[in-house]
């Protein structure tokens, strides 16, 4: 799901200060679905290919979120402020822009930069923008719009104006697009969640939420999960002053929104701002922190419930700064979640409540990355010296290295069909 990247990071900053099997081989894998890894190393973009017999270099520079297609044909990634892409079965055509800043400004405001981009299919990619004005208080300053650009010709088409747009989430089948605002205390005007199709046309408003307070100048968008069948999505609405509730912890309302337009709001839980709940792959259930004990006591703890919020456990608790929120894995009830020092990474399942270190009982895992159900991608050192390793879940062997890395960085990772 994509969301507003940019002051997300500024979330992750202060969500940071509050939390503060079977051996994969590629000899083995078949040579008809190759293994893809893109990943970032220092500054330089990397695309390691399962069948040839070294990295090979995409590009240099100010580099960030490389997003391969669904085919695993090309990659799209934010070089400076411009979208570029680069044809990967052939390393004879370099990296180009995709979607440059004069492609998407028009006179007299020169400011538009690409914000969040995702690949509709292997063909098209969908994007928003933000406005950069470097003399105000707040520099980067969501445009709400929407676009899209066609890989093959180039063609960029503006969907929603701004205003008329926002963070967006692709259904699983492609065919539909939410479109997420965040609201706006100056104008009284309250956040909503739309359904567009992919042509950005008939638009339909699911929910309209309250201004939701961040404590920062950053706005909050929440995050909609996707039924699996597309018909509808999953969301948590928290209160507009969750985050600065300390004693009397108001309720985040769980809502399910059909595309029939139909909207209901299926419980709630008190859970933390920066630990809201997240929903299934499914949507039985759902993750999210929460405060325990008194503000002194500084104790968080994760938890798992019913999509509606009963039958609600408790998988671990400590002291602020030791854990992080746990995420789901793509297609089943299994979760992830760190606890303990940075890279600790613990591994649960809700129907069985098993929990277990993940991988083993010594690696650190940073970046990781699910190809599918069973198998995952991830590095061994953030911004350092480490390793880029691939295993498969509920295997009892070690995940095998595939490549070094100097200064680890973002990746991602696809089996080409």
């Amino acid at each position: 799901m994509t969301v507003k990247t940019t002051f997300l990071y500024l979330g992750c900053i202060f969500y940071t200060l509050l939390f503060s099997g079977k051996q994969f081989s590629p000899v083995a894998q078949s040579t008809n679905h190759p293994l893809i890894v893109a990943y970032i190393d220092g500054d330089t973009l990397y695309i390691w290919q399962e069948e040839a017999k070294a990295p090979r270099t995409v590009a240099t520079g100010k580099l960030a979120h490389p997003i391969l297609s669904p085919d695993a044909g090309q990659l799209i990634f934010q070089h400076d402020t411009d979208l570029w892409i680069a044809d990967l079965p052939s390393s004879d055509r370099p990296a180009k822009a995709l979607v440059a800043s004069d492609t998407i400004n028009v006179a007299p405001d020169k400011s538009r930069v690409v914000l969040d981009f995702e690949w509709l299919d292997s063909k098209t990619v969908i994007f928003n923008t933000y406005h950069y004005h470097p003399n105000t208080l707040v520099q980067q300053q969501f445009a709400d719009d929407l676009w899209q650009v066609d890989t093959t010709s180039g063609k960029v088409t503006r969907l929603l104006a701004d205003g008329a747009g926002g963070a967006f989430s692709i259904s699983p089948d492609g065919k539909h697009i939410a479109v997420i605002r965040a609201g706006d205390y100056a104008n009284n005007t309250p956040g909503s969640i739309t359904v567009v199709d992919s042509s950005g046309q008939n638009a339909q408003k699911l929910l309209e939420f309250p201004v939701v307070n961040t404590g920062a100048s950053y706005q909050f968008y929440p995050q909609p999960r996707w039924k699996t069948d597309s018909s509808g999505l999953f969301v948590a609405i928290p209160d507009p002053n969750l985050i600065y509730a300390t004693g009397n912890v108001p309720p985040t309302r769980l809502w399910k929104l059909d595309l029939s337009g139909a909207k209901t709001q299926v419980g709630a839980v008190k859970a933390d701002f920066f630990g809201l709940p997240q929903f299934s792959p499914d949507g039985k259930y759902i993750l999210y922190a929460q405060r325990i004990g008194a503000v002194k006591d500084n104790q968080i703890a994760l938890f798992y419930a019913n999509s509606d919020g009963t039958g609600q456990q408790e998988i671990v608790r400590d002291a602020i700064g030791t854990l992080e929120p746990a995420r789901w894995l793509p297609t089943s009830d299994a979760y992830t979640f760190i606890h303990g020092k940075p890279g600790e990474l613990w591994l649960a399942n809700a129907a069985d409540n098993s929990v277990q270190r993940f991988p083993n009982g010594s690696t650190l895992v940073f970046g990781l990355s699910w190809i599918d159900s069973a198998t995952y991608v991830y590095e061994t050192s953030p911004g350092g010296t480490g390793e880029i390793r691939t295993g498969t879940y509920g295997a009892k062997s070690e995940a095998i290295v595939i490549t070094k890395c100097s200064a680890c960085g973002e990746l991602d990772a696809r089996y080409r069909p």
